[in-house]
């Protein structure tokens, strides 16, 4: 097994390979053409059924690309004048077309590990009276996604602890940066984050306004796989430590549980009625409990608009209400 980046990947040649590797060394010294030392080095790693690293196996991958053209070559085939040509040696050298398969299969492996996305739950709101604040429960632990993962409590402490500048994206498009983290914390229902959404790029504002319209569906996490467990029987995958590299707006996410909730605007608490739909929306409360909490907790004259002292008091017992809800949870 070799390491890349903390994930363990086989990388020990195959049987096919071993066979290729060593007609060409067979071939080298009978004929005295074909390959370089480099050639030669790769092919007795293959022999001696080395571990072989991820750089390497991007090499021969690169290896076989270049020299597909070889194959037009006259001595190529047996039975051809001039078989096995330089190139054929060359070819067997780096495990032949054995070797070509395997290392086309760890290139896409070590893909498949760098592209892991998970669609999970978020939240977005303003906070403290400042618009474009993307907050709420980005990864949670223990809910199995549509395409059959789950995420292990303590995923994320690593990475949060090593990497600086994980990405806000609009539907994982690296070109597309749309704010900035602020915050990210594990808890135990999972991945909490909080960012800022850069109000002054068109595209920010957009996808602010689409979540507080209901028309986003939630965020997606994009990462690397660090270490994984698979069940065989029931085919769920456990990861167990991930590289977070970004986390997406995304409009339809893979998880049943990935919706967000509400766009919490303490702007949006005008009046009274405001104030009701927030202990309802927010907080949970039935309507008849909200009416009576608003009612003992808040007296405005219906031919005035509330005055700014008011809505700020209105805000901060929404918020008061939602800390002392969440604590007795």
């Amino acid at each position: 097994m070799a390491t890349y980046k903390g994930v363990e990947i086989d990388t020990s040649p195959t049987e096919g390979m071993v066979e290729e590797a060593q007609k060409g060394l067979d071939w080298r010294e009978e004929f005295g053409r074909g390959g370089t030392e480099v050639g030669v080095a790769r092919a007795r790693d293959i022999v001696n059924r080395r571990n072989l690293s991820i750089d390497t196996v991007k090499r021969m991958a690169s290896y076989f690309a270049r020299h597909e053209v070889d194959k037009q070559a006259e001595g190529w085939r047996p039975g051809e004048d001039g078989y096995p040509s330089a190139g054929r040696i060359a070819w067997a050298l780096w495990g032949g077309e054995p070797g070509k398969k395997w290392a086309q299969a760890n290139l896409e492996e070590d893909e498949k590990r760098m592209h892991n996305r998970l669609d999970l739950a978020a939240e977005v709101k303003a906070v403290d009276g400042q618009e474009g604040v993307i907050s709420g429960l980005a990864s949670t632990f223990g809910n199995i996604d549509l395409h059959g993962d789950i995420i292990a409590p303590g995923a994320f402490q690593d990475s949060l602890g090593q990497r600086k500048g994980v990405a806000m994206l609009d539907h994982h498009d690296m070109r597309a940066p749309i704010g900035r983290w602020t915050r990210m914390y594990e808890t135990e229902r999972g991945l909490e984050v909080e960012g800022q959404l850069t109000l002054e790029v068109q595209r920010a504002r957009e996808l602010y306004a689409l979540a507080k319209d209901g028309a986003l569906g939630g965020m997606s996490i994009g990462f690397r796989v660090m270490d994984d467990e698979i069940d065989r029987a029931s085919g769920v995958r456990t990861i167990k430590q991930v590289d977070l590299m970004e986390i997406s707006l995304v409009a339809m996410p893979a998880n049943p549980q990935a919706v967000i909730e509400r766009v919490k605007d303490v702007n949006d608490i005008t009046s009274k009625r405001d104030f009701e739909r927030a202990l309802v929306e927010v907080l949970g409360f039935s309507r008849n409990a909200a009416k009576g909490i608003a009612a003992r907790g808040y007296v405005d004259d219906a031919r005035d608009e509330p005055s700014d002292t008011v809505l700020t008091d209105l805000r901060d017992a929404v918020d008061a209400l939602k800390a002392l809800t969440q604590k007795s949870n």
